[in-house]
């Protein structure tokens, strides 16, 4: 797989609440078949994404990382 168009690096700490609300967007949108629209179910799987908790993970002692089409891959 070519990658090659993809900017990658480690994730900034101000980008942590757009971080948030794209997780919290896709488990939403592309997740239905497992948490299948139900309130308490999805709101399970969202408790943690917020901009809070994406801050921990970009201090705590792993690497997050941020991908970002910088050019077209054709």
């Amino acid at each position: 797989m070519d990658l090659s168009w993809f900017e990658i690096r480690p994730a900034e700490r101000p980008e942590a609440g757009e971080m948030a609300a794209l997780l919290r967007r896709s488990i939403s949108e592309l997740c239905t078949a497992d948490h299948g629209n139900d309130a308490l179910r999805l709101e399970s799987w969202l408790r943690n994404k917020t901009e809070e908790t994406v801050l921990c993970w970009i201090d705590g002692p792993g690497p997050i990382f941020v991908a970002r089409a910088c050019k077209s891959p054709h």
